[in-house]
This record gives C-alpha cells, sequence and structure tokens, in this order.
C-alpha cells in the first residue's frame, strides 16, 4: 500500500510541476488516488492490496495525465486559436438579468426537486407510518425491499431525481458567478430528503464533493491566489465533518436505530474504515482473480443506468452482486469500486485509451475556462467530481450524473442568449 502511495504521488507531483502547480484536472484525478492509498496505508494496512492492481490505478491515471499534457502541447503550438467567449461578469451589458434568470430557474429546479422527491418518498411507502420517528425506523428495511426489487418506484415518481442533481449544479454555477443566496439551497435540501429516504450516503456525499469543487474553481480564478485566502482551505475542514456526519447517520438509518448503543461510535467507525478503503481493497482482488483482459462490452458497465433505461440490458442492484473477502477480520466489499467498469467494458488497453482521451476533453475544457470561458463551470463541476470520486466508485452509472453533466450547461448557453 504505501508503494502504491508513493507511485501516486510522484504522478500527482508530475502532474502539479507540469502546470505550474496549479490546479488542473489530472492533479485532482492523481490526488485523490494518492489520498486514498496514503490514509489506507495508515489505518487499514491488513486490507487486501495487489502490485497488479495498483499497477492498473497507475497506468489509466497516467494515461489520463498524458492526455491532458498533450491536450495543452496542441493547443500551445496553435497560432490562430480564436479567444474563449468571455465572462458574463466580464460583460456587465446583461449582467442583472442574466442574474435573474438564473436565479428563477434555481428556485424552479429546486422546488421541482423537493416535490418530485415527495413523489418518491410517496411511492417508497413512507407517508403511511404514524409519525417521523416510525418513519426513520423502518427506512432501513424499506432500503432492502427496494434493492431486492419488491418495491416498484415508477419512473414518474423518479423524475425529482434528475431534477435535483442538475438543480445542484445550477445552484453552484450561481454561486460561482454572483454569490451565496439562500434558495441556492433548494436542491441540496431535496437531495438530502432522497438519502434520508433511501437511507443514502453516495448522493449526498457527491454534491459535498461539488461544493468542494466549486471553491477549488473559485480559487483557480483569482489573480492572486494565497494559501491563507484559498476558500477551498477554508472549506475542507467543514466538508469533511460533514461527509463524515452523513456517513454515521446514514449507517444508523440502515439499521434502523435498533443498535444505538456504547458500542455505537466504534463500530461506525469501523464501518467508516471499510466504506472509504474497501472499494480499493476489492479493486485489487478484481484484478488479481476475476478480471477479463479482453472483455469488451462497450459501456454495459460504466453506464449501466443509461443502458437500463434505453432497455439495452438491465441493470443489477449495486452495478455488480459480487462480493469479496478483503481482510482477515472477513470483511466483505463489491467489487464494483475504481475503474472496473470501464476495464469491464473495454478492456485494460481500452480503459487507458478511454481516459486518455476523456484528459484531452477534460483538459481543453478547463483551459478555456481559465482563459474566459465561465459557462463551463457547469461541465466541470460534475465532471471533476467524477474525476475525484474515481477510487470509491464511477458516477456515470447513474443518469441523474449523466445529466447534471449536459442540462445545466445547456440552460446556461439558452440564459446567456437571451442576456
Amino acid at each position: 500500500m504505501l508503494l502504491a502511495f508513493l507511485l501516486m504521488l510522484g504522478l500527482t507531483t508530475s502532474a502539479a510541476a507540469a502546470s505550474g502547480f496549479r490546479l488542473t484536472p489530472a492533479v485532482i484525478l492523481c490526488g485523490s488516488w494518492t489520498a486514498i492509498f496514503l490514509l489506507q496505508s495508515l489505518f487499514a494496512p491488513d486490507m487486501y492490496s495487489s502490485g497488479s492492481a495498483t499497477l492498473v490505478i497507475f497506468s489509466i491515471s497516467a494515461c489520463f495525465l498524458l492526455g491532458e499534457l498533450f491536450e495543452r502541447d496542441l493547443s500551445m503550438r496553435r497560432r490562430n486559436t480564436p479567444a474563449a467567449n468571455p465572462s458574463p461578469l466580464q460583460e456587465r451589458t446583461g449582467f442583472a438579468r442574466m442574474r435573474r434568470y438564473l436565479g428563477a430557474i434555481v428556485i424552479l429546479f429546486g422546488v421541482s426537486a423537493i416535490l418530485g422527491i415527495g413523489f418518491h418518498w410517496e411511492a417508497l411507502g413512507l407517508f403511511q407510518f404514524g409519525g417521523i420517528g416510525e418513519a426513520l425506523i423502518a427506512i432501513g428495511g424499506i432500503r432492502t425491499q427496494f434493492l431486492l426489487g419488491d418495491i416498484d418506484v415508477p419512473l414518474t415518481s423518479r423524475v425529482g431525481i434528475l431534477f435535483a442533481y442538475s438543480g445542484v449544479v445550477l445552484s453552484l454555477a450561481y454561486w460561482f458567478y454572483f454569490g451565496l443566496r439562500w434558495w441556492l439551497f433548494l436542491a441540496p435540501v431535496a437531495v438530502i430528503l432522497l438519502g434520508i429516504g433511501t437511507s443514502g450516503r453516495a448522493g449526498l456525499i457527491a454534491i459535498l464533493l461539488q461544493w468542494l469543487i466549486t471553491l477549488l474553481l473559485k480559487d483557480a480564478t483569482r489573480k492572486r491566489w494565497t494559501w491563507s485566502g484559498s476558500l477551498f482551505l477554508r472549506g475542507a475542514v467543514p466538508m469533511g465533518i460533514a461527509a463524515v456526519a452523513i456517513f454515521f447517520l446514514g449507517q444508523f438509518l440502515r439499521e434502523g436505530f435498533a443498535q444505538l448503543d456504547e458500542d455505537a461510535f466504534f463500530r461506525m467507525a469501523r464501518y467508516l474504515r471499510f466504506y472509504l478503503f474497501g472499494g480499493v481493497s476489492a479493486f485489487a482482488y478484481y484484478v488479481d482473480h476475476f478480471v477479463d483482459w479482453t472483455s469488451v462490452t462497450y459501456g454495459r458497465y460504466s453506464f449501466a443506468s443509461l443502458f437500463a433505461a434505453l432497455g439495452i440490458y438491465p441493470q443489477a442492484p449495486g452495478v455488480y452482486d459480487q462480493y469479496v473477502t478483503i481482510s482477515a477480520d472477513g470483511e466483505l466489499s463489491n467489487t464494483y469500486g475504481a475503474y472496473r467498469s470501464f476495464i469491464d467494458d473495454f478492456s485494460i488497453l481500452g480503459a487507458c485509451m478511454f481516459y486518455l482521451l476523456s484528459g484531452v476533453c477534460l483538459g481543453a475544457m478547463y483551459r478555456r475556462f481559465l482563459s474566459g470561458n465561465r459557462r463551463l463551470v457547469a461541465v466541470l463541476v460534475p465532471l471533476l467530481s467524477w474525476l475525484a470520486f474515481s477510487p470509491f466508485l464511477s458516477l456515470t452509472y447513474f443518469n441523474s450524473f449523466l445529466l447534471s453533466v449536459f442540462f445545466p450547461y445547456a440552460i446556461l448557453r439558452v440564459v446567456m442568449k437571451k442576456v
């Protein structure tokens, strides 16, 4: 595990040095892996690890960095590259109208998301209980029934989820442009309600991560950056504490608060250790025992929810249902984390090529963003969160995430044309 940390630290340092020690997509991707390997070597050295898996993770991440560097070199060779579109903040004409239009859209998305999550709660049967306390106790069992397919939630009752995550990205875009307003929390509240209703954690932690990404982007666009004035550094600790609290509360919901006793904290700490590092260890086990080096399924796993929605291939619960033992204590973890979906879909070589092209595309978008095309914040926030979440799972599994990559950006383009 220490070797994995050192290799990814070297890759992260190389990515930072190549950019003049500034934030880039490759720094976020490689830095996330570096942090996870460091923490795992400190707090979970007994979990399963593999040199071959480390090599796979290093190779795919390095390909992303190479793609970013290739795009940067190509852009520097162009002599007549057109200037990026200026930010609406740089064009004072229409500034107030854009703020009103975008604010109204954010409020509409937030209210629609909250109402939609209400229909989702109703489909799960959460309104049939005598009070909030009874519902909270029953949520863990309802989650199990839903995952087993015993509770059918109609597609019309899931629309609120799509509005919620796209609404979060639009809220963050507004915050980036114009500052904080109380109604920017409407869409995040909808995601919180969704998390409570399904005792879920990944979605809530993902939007916390997107808030941090937005802070990073605000830092990146400052003319003068200092450690003391870094918005990201100011927000990292509170967001980290909030993420741990979300994990604990989510676990208590799954247990129905039945095991809320004096040993609960130590049990939750063990669960947290498993949650943070189990996916990486299970991926290592997958590489050593299950990987098909020539497997090609053309997106069936990487875009599982999309394939299911299109009727191409049904989605398995949790994307995969393959569990392996990752520690001497018998801890089990699902193997769907890390880069597995892209390997299953495109083979090892194909996964490397996918991330190479992703590095090219994200590098180009980030460069244009820094050059003045600020509307790209609506694309970069979800995509950079996808990179940062890579050690745990790929957010491309979920239609709500895929929609949040394209829909908010399309709305921003329409709004800017009107002003």
